[in-house]
């Protein structure tokens, strides 16, 4: 279990700077002072939705196991990567200072919960170092009493930004007001492209991974496909 607490430690330090989550907390704070009130509920939502999927995936791995290495799952993997590896190129740009973040119409703690939700979810696709993390612990086969506190713990350290950056934000009295703007136009103009590269580096992988299963479709003879036939 030591072994791999420093990698999945790593990746929890990589997974706190998630640009979507920062830019979002930042837009509702400076959007209005009344979605200040409320930020915690949106980092309950992201923390909610998280770590359920987490908690999914570590209870069902073993479960699928057979079926995720099924020829019609390695079928769909392809698909999907293609899909995402194709829509990094076309995706649009989003100008600066545009948004498509629906803003809840009530500032309620359960009105942010849900959005913190519903952004965490959408962005699930793209979680590569979560699923790293998860791939780690369901490896090194642990118990449900050793795993479940370091899911706990990961999806903790994955809202401390937007927690800490509300928190900040209130107990200056919005002093920090004119560097939260600038640091959301940095993202702004920098999100897009790296959701981009995340999306191409996710598709390309699993395009790779499928062709492979099904020997590149007969075009090339693989290493071991040649050891069988005897040559």
């Amino acid at each position: 279990m030591e072994s791999i607490i420093g990698p999945i430690l790593l990746l929890s330090l990589l997974d706190m700077l998630n640009l979507s989550a920062v830019a979002v907390t930042i837009y509702l704070l400076l959007t209005s002072a009344r979605y200040s009130t409320g930020m915690l509920g949106y980092a309950a939502g992201m923390f909610t939705t998280s770590f359920g999927c987490g908690l999914a995936l570590m209870l069902g791995l073993q479960s699928v196991g057979q079926v995720l290495e099924s020829p019609v799952a390695y079928a769909i993997e392809g698909v999907l990567g293609a899909v995402l590896f194709g829509y990094s190129w076309i995706m649009p740009r989003t100008r600066e200072g545009e948004t498509s973040l629906r803003t809840p119409r009530s500032p309620t703690p359960a009105a942010l919960f849900v959005l913190g939700a519903t952004v965490t979810l959408v962005e699930m696709i793209t979680a590569v170092r979560y699923f790293g993390a998860i791939a780690l612990m369901t490896r090194a086969e642990l118990a449900a009493t050793q795993w479940l506190p370091i899911l706990l713990l990961y999806n903790v350290l994955f809202v401390t930004p937007p927690v800490a950056l509300t928190m900040a934000y209130i107990a200056t009295g919005r002093a920090l007001k004119p560097y939260y703007e600038r640091l959301g136009r940095w993202i702004s103009r920098n999100a897009r492209e790296g959701l981009s590269w995340a999306l191409g580096a996710i598709g390309l992988p699993m395009m790779l991974d499928a062709a492979v299963h099904f020997e590149f479709f007969g075009l090339i003879d693989l290493p071991d496909a040649a050891a069988r036939s005897g040559r």
